[in-house]
């Protein structure tokens, strides 16, 4: 994204920034559903593994 703001004249470059932009966003945008899960399974799969008599 550096190179393409250092030469707003090359589309390629443009291109290849706003779909870079975009993935982060995306990536972004996912943080908070995957921490819910995580912290959900950091609760859930003790008392699993109790009942199933793994710990």
């Amino acid at each position: 994204m550096t190179k393409a703001a250092n030469k707003p004249e090359d589309s390629k470059l443009k291109k290849e920034a706003k779909r870079s932009s975009n993935v982060l966003a995306g990536i972004a945008k996912n943080l908070p559903h995957a921490t819910k899960l995580v912290e959900g399974c950091n609760e859930l799969l003790p008392a699993i593994a109790q009942l199933l008599g793994l710990s």
